[in-house]
């Protein structure tokens, strides 16, 4: 969804339920394996909770994936959303001479 010039991603537990769904194993079998409550799992899946380094982690090993493709996701949406947050407050900090 675009809020001005800024696109809001997709939470990486959008992405997380569907591979869940493809191992067509119950969610509670899931959290079990990697070692989280159910309710931090559901808080996941339903975006109400951010990925942790551990759970990507712990994703990866599940997944057969890459535990930076999981951060990734959970980068971009965050960027995405502090950049959205801050509007055009943003906008209006000067830009110094860049030194990189």
């Amino acid at each position: 969804m675009p809020i001005g010039d800024t696109v809001l991603l997709a939470h990486p537990g959008t992405k997380l339920a569907r591979e869940l769904e493809a191992l067509n194993l119950p969610r509670a079998e899931v959290a079990r394996l990697i070692c989280l409550s159910r309710q931090t799992l559901h808080e996941l899946l339903t975006g109400k909770q951010a990925l942790t380094t551990q759970v990507a982690l712990k994703l990866a090993r599940l997944t057969a994936t890459r535990a930076e493709t999981w951060l990734a996701l959970q980068y971009a949406r965050d960027l995405a959303s502090a950049k959205s947050e801050l509007g055009d407050a943003l906008e209006r900090i000067p830009v110094l001479q860049a030194r990189w």
